[in-house]
């Protein structure tokens, strides 16, 4: 199929025209992968010629060109890694690609970035859409001391640390609250500031945007990056005593936030049920400010499978013992919406337990 240069270009306007609609941002510095491979270097200039900046571009490109130019739109509207794993790292199973791994996702040899641990500048360009006023955090982190880049191999959560390395907070109202968080509007950046952890050879640094529960909407990212010195041990010798070496204890291990860890409750959010509950009704009144919460019936001691649930005042999903709500405009923390609850002669209808109010994580997510 012949592609022409006209053809080209207006694919290339109408994608960054429906992307910037929306807003959005990136990792600019030290340059992530869709920075180098989106704003840099665009797929049109690898596939059908041109002078691109960065050759290697064209696997990814080669995978998904349209996706190519969403290299802002790498987005979720969750809690992001805190609430669980993904599929995919550096996309973090995107909205945009429908869950789907983005063309930063797939394995090869990405370019890399000099890198040195101590206080670096991380900086997001949010010009896509700036988002300064609902902004609420960032995290960060990074692969295991011990850990083998694979250009062959798509990056797992399994090669990252448990815990962030870096977690800064910010609020639009006292915008200097936080020095190691510096927004500025003209060039709409963030830069952030953190502590790069020790390390030797070469890395990955995940990173995340994330916005309040206005939306939840949360940005992702990969930046590759090389320290000087060889790869650093994951269990360095001590070196201190040798000739009374203190017997090693086992350090706690943190437990990765999977479906099966603790649910993460939704902020603002009140469940109350209704006086008169009987086992042919029962009345729930749900209050809550961001847009979507998951009622978990779990522990209630009711089964919903034995009873009818009118969610009308909501836009409702249901799977098993989870209900998705997407409140309207009119419902808020202080003022609920109704949720009742029928059955036939159902004594546990009359005892139940309130549900637990969730924020919508992984964990929900893949219940569903």
């Amino acid at each position: 199929m012949k592609i022409t240069i006209s053809a080209i270009a207006f694919l290339t306007s109408s994608v960054l025209s429906l992307t910037s609609v929306q807003g959005h941002g990136l990792i600019e510095y030290p340059p992530s992968r869709n920075q180098i491979c989106g704003v840099e270097t665009k797929p049109h200039e690898v596939i059908y010629g041109g002078n691109p900046a960065t050759p290697e571009c064209e696997d990814p490109f080669t995978e998904d060109f349209t996706g190519g130019y969403s290299f802002m739109s790498v987005l979720t509207h969750d809690i992001g890694r805190m609430g669980g794993r993904s599929d995919h790292v550096c996309g973090f199973d995107s909205e945009t690609w429908q869950g789907g791994a983005t063309p930063w996702d797939i394995a090869m040899d990405w370019p890399t970035t000099d890198m040195e641990a101590g206080r670096q500048e991380i900086r997001w360009n949010i010009a896509w859409g700036p988002h300064f006023l609902d902004t609420e955090e960032f995290r960060y982190w990074i692969t295991k001391p011990g850990f083998e880049f694979d250009s062959g191999s798509e990056l797992s959560w399994d090669d990252f640390d448990e815990e962030p390395f870096c977690v800064l907070f910010y609020s639009d109202n006292d915008r200097s609250g936080n020095p190691d968080v510096v927004a500025d509007i003209q060039s709409t950046t963030f830069s952030t500031y953190c502590d790069i952890p020790p390390r030797g050879g070469r890395h990955v640094i995940y990173g995340e945007w994330g916005r309040n529960e206005w939306t939840y909407e949360r940005f992702h990212g990969c930046i590759d990056v090389m320290f000087e010195g060889d790869p650093v041990s994951e269990d360095p010798e001590d070196s201190e005593d040798p000739e009374d070496p203190t017997p090693p204890t086992a350090a706690p291990t943190a437990e990765s936030p999977s479906e099966d860890s603790e649910p993460v409750p939704a902020p603002s959010c009140v469940v109350r049920i209704r006086d008169g509950a009987n086992p042919w009704w029962a009345g729930l009144d749900v209050g809550f400010d961001v847009p979507t919460i998951v009622l978990d019936f779990s522990d209630t001691g009711l089964d919903l499978g034995d009873v009818t649930v009118d969610a009308s005042n909501f836009n409702a999903e249901y799977s098993g013992q989870t209900i998705t709500l997407t409140k309207p405009n009119w419902v808020s923390g202080s003022n609920p919406g109704y949720i009742g609850i029928n059955g036939n002669n159902v004594a546990d209808l009359a005892s139940f337990e309130p549900p637990f109010c969730g924020a919508v994580t992984r964990r929900y997510l893949r219940e569903a």
